[in-house]
């Protein structure tokens, strides 16, 4: 059987400034495991090659994943990451955040809804791996890869949007919840289905970036944006 491709992106469309949120954390299962080092596998695929094309970076530091975006993005220019923070965290924040690969935004608030809201309103795609799983949180709680997505598709309905079966997890909960549905993004059925089964961090990466590529080459404006920190 031959090995499955990724249907090329336009020719040559960059992702100039193009803002895509990233939503993603080890799935409290696999912590210590020999897969866990598939996230830092996965980052470092998708970041360079967003940031190869010009694109922008949007995500929440999560202090497992911060530094390591920090190091990928030292090697490119300033001003491609934007980084959410909750002010009551300050003081705790991994050093990275102080670097100037980051523009970050503090957010003066008891709870990551109004963060949540800014990063999703600012993006124009999402995408989403991992995730603890509502087994792992406290009872009651929401996991967080769930509540960004749903805050995602209810500001941006038509997309694009991505679900990662990589790292399983609540990306993984979410889509088998889809049931064979599509996600709003232009992937075919079968690049979909590679999405949502692969567990090859550069094809993942691969099939996300292609079809940013898709998205960016409809053109529009990008969201709103400075390099001031909020």
């Amino acid at each position: 059987m031959p090995s499955p491709t990724v249907p090329p992106a336009p020719a040559l469309t960059r992702l100039d400034d193009f803002p895509v949120f990233l939503s993603a954390s080890l799935p409290k299962a696999l912590e210590g495991t020999p897969q866990a080092l598939d996230l830092q596998g996965f980052l470092v695929a998708f970041i360079r090659g967003l940031f190869s094309a010009g694109g922008r970076l949007i995500f929440g530091g999560h202090p497992s994943v911060t530094p390591l975006v920090q190091r990928v993005a030292s090697d490119f220019s300033v001003g491609r990451i934007e980084l959410f923070q909750l002010e009551k965290y300050r003081a705790v924040a991994p050093p990275e955040v102080n670097r100037k690969e980051f523009v970050v935004h503090w957010i003066d608030s008891d709870d990551l809804a109004p963060m949540r809201d800014q990063m999703v309103e600012r993006a124009r795609a999402g995408v989403f791996v991992g995730g603890k799983t509502r087994d792992e949180m406290p009872i009651g709680g929401v996991p967080g890869i769930r509540d960004e997505h749903e805050r995602f598709l209810k500001r941006h309905p038509e997309g694009p949007a991505y679900l990662l079966g990589l790292l399983a997890g609540e990306a993984a909960v979410l889509i088998r919840e889809l049931n064979g549905a599509p996600e709003p993004n232009q992937q075919s059925a079968e690049e979909r289905e590679l999405l949502h089964e692969t567990n090859v961090v550069d094809l993942a990466a691969a099939l996300v970036l292609a079809d940013l590529r898709r998205a960016a080459a409809r053109g529009g404006p990008p969201a709103r944006y400075t390099q001031e920190e909020t």
